[in-house]
């Protein structure tokens, strides 16, 4: 069997959760960060996929990323993110401005299959981001709304385990409760939400965000000048990850054993 290329070792060390290949190789200036397999899946894609918010958090920071690079049919890493339910994956995600929470995979945006999934967190995340939240669009897929599909009764699929079909017939019905309140009054939900999920509110967001060099994991320092500082660019921010590196080594390990294994 042929070595695996660099581009390839980095999407399998992104699929299996190994943290510090990712760190490894995403400091090689020939590895392509947006390397494509067979089937369209970049590395982002597939560590959204199985669930490991570090090793997203790391490849957002890599300057060439491109976080909305889909697949072959369509679907995005924050899709597959709100498909399965990673909710930590999609708060990372939801924090990158350049990432689009509405692009849809066959006319089925993220919030819509969250919605039809029963992730009941994943619809809070996107209904409290601040980000644009597309609730109207209409899936061709059976003409519903993101709320109207939360409140259909799903029959149990073949590979559903009790656990999920119990998930989508509880919490369907309070995805789409919550995307009609949020329609009524975004700003008001929006807010109440945040308060909820204990996320800071916009004027502390982008204070923690100057003064930690973009990023929301590795916050280090406080200081009020730092609000008079542009934000860093993804150089900037990549060339900052880089120089931790060598001081979060020890704590890999401890970390990498805390992130769940895909199911």
């Amino acid at each position: 069997m042929a070595e695996k290329t660099k581009d390839e070792q980095l999407s399998s060390a992104a699929r299996k959760g190994n943290l510090e290949k990712v760190l490894s190789l995403c400091s090689d200036p020939a590895v392509n960060v947006n390397w494509q397999n067979e089937k369209g899946l970049t590395a982002l894609y597939r560590a959204c996929q199985n669930g490991y918010p570090l090793i997203v958090e790391h490849l957002l920071a890599h300057p060439k990323i491109d976080p909305n690079l889909a697949k072959h049919t369509g679907a995005t890493p924050l899709f597959i993110a709100c498909q399965n339910g990673h909710k930590e994956v999609v708060s990372v995600m939801l924090a990158d401005p350049r990432v689009d929470p509405n692009k849809p995979w066959n006319d089925i945006t993220p919030l819509w299959f969250a919605c039809q999934e029963g992730h009941f967190v994943v619809v809070q995340l996107l209904l409290a981001s601040g980000r644009e939240i597309d609730t109207k669009m209409v899936s061709t897929f059976n003409n519903n709304t993101a709320a109207e599909q939360g409140r259909r009764e799903v029959p149990r699929g073949a590979n559903d385990s009790e656990g999920d079909f119990q998930r989508k017939k509880i919490n369907g019905p309070k995805c789409a409760d919550l995307v009609d309140e949020y329609e009524k009054d975004p700003d008001g939900v929006r807010t109440r939400l945040r308060r909820e999920l204990g996320l800071p509110g916009w004027f502390i967001l982008q204070f923690l965000f100057r003064s930690s060099f973009h990023s929301p994991i590795l916050i280090h320092r406080f200081d009020l000048p730092a609000l008079k500082r542009p934000l860093p660019t993804p150089e900037e921010k990549y060339a900052f990850l880089e120089q931790l590196r060598g001081k979060k080594r020890g704590k890999i390990t401890g970390m990498m054993s805390h992130q769940s294994e895909p199911r």
